[in-house]
């Protein structure tokens, strides 16, 4: 796939995180996905799957969530994106305060790596979750 259309891919992954529709992830991640998450301690996701469980699980956790494309470029089958992530902090995060139905959010960027229209690798760097 071009670049052009990697970059399409992925904002129909985030329309997928924002309609909490994980099924939609199975047109556009590799069944072998390997997903890092970089800035709380370095976590792994292997493969679509568990992939699906955290989109869910993030909805769990924080209502109305929704994700938004700052920028976004791409070259070849790398695509990178900063994302703004916010939602109302519903639901309990080990390690974190008690959910006080406030209005939280994040920038993060989010590497990709794409492989016949599918995702095979993501990193997200993640900054501080503050109150909006």
């Amino acid at each position: 796939m071009s670049a052009e259309e990697n970059k399409a891919a992925f904002h129909r992954i985030i329309e997928a995180w924002n309609r909490g529709n994980p099924d939609t992830l199975d047109e556009l991640v590799a069944p072998n996905v390997v997903r890092y998450y970089h800035g709380h301690g370095l976590v792994t996701d292997d493969g679509l799957e568990e992939y699906k469980q955290r989109l869910g699980h993030a909805h769990d956790i924080y209502a109305d969530l929704q994700l938004t494309i700052k920028d976004i470029i791409a070259e070849g089958d790398t695509v990178m994106a900063r994302v703004a992530l916010q939602g109302r902090h519903v639901g309990q995060v080990p390690g974190r305060p008690a959910p006080d139905n406030k209005l939280w959010g994040v920038q993060y960027c989010s590497l990709t790596h794409w492989q016949e229209g599918k995702v095979v690798e993501e990193r997200w760097f993640w900054g501080q979750w503050e109150h909006l």
